[in-house]
């Protein structure tokens, strides 16, 4: 390649999917994280703080996540992240039993992580 053609490239433009991915899910863990707060007055707080999250402001995600986890506590963030994966797994197992039930095929990972769920629910 020419030195030209080299001082021609520009940067890669950064993933604006990718951004909005991670500000979604900030703002999804703020909101959701403050629900399980059992302090009525706390709760009312990080739930007002979470509603005032500005989704304009990309820059500040890591402290959005930071933030909620001062506000919202390790006790109501275990129970979140509890509860999350109690509904993924039961949503998993559930549509993929109905796909084999329907004799659609499964890929291998999704197979695997329903037996695992099946087996670890002793259904």
């Amino acid at each position: 390649m020419e030195e030209s053609e080299a001082s021609n490239k520009t940067p890669e433009e950064p993933c604006i999917e990718c951004q909005l991915d991670k500000a979604i899910t900030a703002f999804a863990f703020a909101n959701a994280a403050c629900q399980f707060i059992d302090d009525p007055d706390s709760k009312e707080s990080c739930v007002e703080w979470a509603g005032s999250l500005d989704p304009e402001n990309l820059d500040a995600l890591a402290e959005i996540a930071n933030e909620t986890v001062r506000k919202a506590g390790v006790e109501s963030l275990s129970r979140l992240a509890n509860e999350f994966n109690d509904m993924m797994h039961n949503a998993i197992v559930d549509v993929t039993k109905e796909r084999l039930d329907q004799g659609v095929e499964v890929p291998d990972k999704e197979m695997r992580l329903y037996k695992y769920l099946v087996a670890k629910r002793g259904v």
